[in-house]
């Protein structure tokens, strides 16, 4: 029984570690062998600024309606990836000849018969203000589709037969064809997390035909934590691989967290709608009902929440 739960181990490792390879345009084979040129070494991952920091606790948020970003710090993608580039893939969307800029990290090889290997690259854009937001490089594809169809989910699209852009914009991301892409989410046997007002997304495909992906947890609670300190948690995620985040805030300024979280992301965030709803009621569980669960899933929806949590199972008789 052990060998078997070790095959497991090792096999979902190993699905893990191919999950953010692109597909070599050449077509060549890569090899674990592969050797990064100059390499890290482990004593300076200890000691370089960029990898390794002393975490301290901010202050609360005094105005969440104007926090103090100048306490995040921004580390720049060289630092963070010393033998790395950050490149895009133009793509032209030929419904409606919308350029899709598709993101990836070029790692520098001494191998001479491959010189780079491309990777999955979930970073966002860096060096943005975080009081002014990401680019909304959704917000003409979303404008676009707005009062001409009866339903806006990624299914509903393809099962129409179109290819919409984010369905392109996942294709060169995961090295598969658009009508591969299409088919899956028609099919349900994939998801494309993108909330029509989420703008700042770069999209991305969950499904057993793609790659695997990463989910990373942040959110404030009763006790510790700030607007400043959960978007900063943000931005590392994305600098370090994450592809989706929960926020799971409890604390203050629940709302007010979400916001700057999501006009921030260029990944899906994720909620669970019920510590909100418990928020709205004073924590007092016996006052928590669907009318007040229902607006808040409605709440968060509209500000651009890709995905949620819901836990269904929970009852009155469960609460200590």
């Amino acid at each position: 029984m052990q060998f078997f739960s070790s095959l497991a181990v090792i096999t979902a490792l190993c699905s893990a570690s191919a999950a953010f390879a692109f597909a070599p345009s050449n077509g060549a084979i890569r090899s674990s062998a592969l050797r990064v040129a100059n390499p890290i070494k482990t004593e300076e991952l200890v000691t370089k600024e960029a990898n390794i920091k002393s975490t301290t606790r901010t202050k609360p948020t005094l105005d969440p309606f104007n926090p103090e970003f100048s306490r995040i710090q921004s580390v720049p993608y060289s630092d963070a990836f010393p033998n790395s580039t950050k490149e895009y893939k133009t793509v032209t969307h030929e419904e409606t000849g919308h350029t899709l800029n598709v993101p990836f990290r070029r790692v520098h090889l001494e191998d001479p018969d491959m010189e780079y290997l491309d990777l999955y690259d979930t970073s966002g854009p860096r060096d943005i203000n975080p009081h002014e937001g990401l680019p909304k490089i959704r917000k003409d594809w979303v404008a676009k589709r707005e009062g001409k169809h009866e339903c806006y989910t990624q299914m509903h699209f393809a099962r129409k037969g179109m290819i919409t852009e984010e369905m392109l914009f996942v294709a060169e991301r995961e090295g598969v064809s658009p009508s591969f892409v299409r088919d899956e989410l028609a099919r349900g046997r994939a998801i494309i997390t993108s909330n029509k007002n989420h703008l700042e997304l770069e999209p991305q495909i969950i499904g057993r035909m793609f790659k695997v992906k990463i989910n990373a947890n942040i959110g404030n609670s009763a006790i510790t934590s700030s607007i400043e300190e959960e978007v900063e948690k943000l931005q590392w995620s994305t600098l370090w691989g994450a592809d989706t985040l929960m926020d799971l805030s409890t604390g203050k300024h629940i709302q007010e967290t979400r916001e700057w979280i999501m006009r921030n992301s260029a990944i899906p965030v994720g909620t669970v709608p019920i510590y909100q709803a418990l928020e709205k009621v004073d924590g007092i569980a016996e006052d928590l009902n669907w009318e007040v669960f229902r607006q808040t899933l409605i709440e968060q929806a509209e500000q651009g929440v890709d995905y949620f949590t819901i836990h269904a199972g929970v009852c009155c008789v469960t609460f200590p």
